[in-house]
Parts: structure tokens; sequence; C-alpha cells
């Protein structure tokens, strides 16, 4: 299962809704897979610049200054979570 997120505002702003959004992507990234599903790949995208962060240790993956039609580079609506 594909799971995007789109959220106006991310790390490294610090609020509630910062805090919420980060919560959602990280759990539904680690839900336990089964026999019938797949492991969820969630993918977060948001316009909040951050180019200093480290994000390889999250369980999803941030996409970060998405344009409309084309959210990223690499990062086309048929491959938006990456593998």
């Amino acid at each position: 299962m594909k799971i995007v997120i789109f959220t106006h505002s991310f790390a490294p702003h610090i609020g509630g809704v910062e805090t919420v959004v980060f919560s959602l992507a990280q759990g539904l990234a680690r839900i336990p897979t089964t026999r019938a599903t797949s492991a969820p790949k969630v993918s977060l995208l948001t316009p909040t610049p951050a180019p200093e962060m480290d994000e390889t240790a999250l369980a999803s993956r941030v996409v970060r200054q998405p344009t409309a039609g084309k959210p990223a580079e690499g990062c086309e609506p048929a491959s938006c979570v990456s593998g």
C-alpha cells in the first residue's frame, strides 16, 4: 500500500500540526506486515525547506518543495513512494 501525506508545515518548524503529521507518518510506515499485506510505503510531501536535516533514519520518505504537476525529481505519481 502506498500512502502520500501532504502538509504545509513540517520540521524543522515546531508545532502541533508538525508533531501530529510526523507521528502519523511514522506510525503508518511501521504497520506490521501480514501474509496478505505488505508494509505501507509512506511519503510525506511538504513545501517546508530543510536542506540541513538528515531524514535517512525516518520510517517515511520526505519530499520537500514539490511543485504542481511534478512532486519532485524522481517522484512521479506512479513512483512517488520509493521502493
